[in-house]
């Protein structure tokens, strides 16, 4: 086995990281429901790291311990551009696609969201539709509304972000 499994327990959510410790990358992420307790959290850096990052204590993650070699050069600019999204901001689908030059790439934007191999390291829940309703999120609809809550976005009705959050 060339990685570590490990979980970096959050407020309301828990991460099961897969990390390479010979190349020094994170494989990818994956959102567990939060009673799943079966996993004992290895202390390290990597989930320290992960830890000041989803609260704010840091701005940005060196991407260089992202492993994204097999992406798409379509994919790994969008994650790299959703990075630049601050916490309690948000933009939307068709936004994101104009920013790395496919202003008509919205579908193909939501679709590589969907595929997005490290939820919460790489925003992709920071992405809505344009009509401001939050949009899928592999985990649903709740807990997508509860993480841009936490990270300070402001909701005009449940699932519906008020225009003073957009970006």
């Amino acid at each position: 086995m060339d990685y570590k499994q490990f979980l970096v327990d959050l407020d309301f959510i828990k991460l099961k990281v897969f990390f390479n410790e010979k190349k020094n990358k994170i494989l990818k992420t994956e959102i567990l429901e939060n009673d799943s307790k079966n996993l004992k959290e290895t202390k390290n850096y990597i989930s320290e790291l992960i830890k000041e990052y989803f609260y704010g204590y840091i701005d940005k993650l060196d991407l260089s311990i992202l492993n994204f070699d097999n992406m798409t050069d379509f994919q790994k600019d969008l994650l790299i551009k959703l990075t630049e999204i601050p916490r309690g901001k948000v933009t939307t689908y068709k936004n994101l696609g104009k920013k790395i030059g496919k202003d008509r790439a919205y579908r193909a934007v939501g679709t590589s969201l969907a595929k997005n191999p490290f939820p919460i390291i790489i925003p992709c829940h920071r992405v809505i539709r344009s009509d401001l309703n939050v949009g899928n999120y592999s985990n649903g609809y709740d807990l997508k509304v509860k993480i841009l809550q936490f990270e300070g976005v402001i909701f005009e009705k449940k699932h519906f972000v008020s225009k003073k959050s957009i970006l």
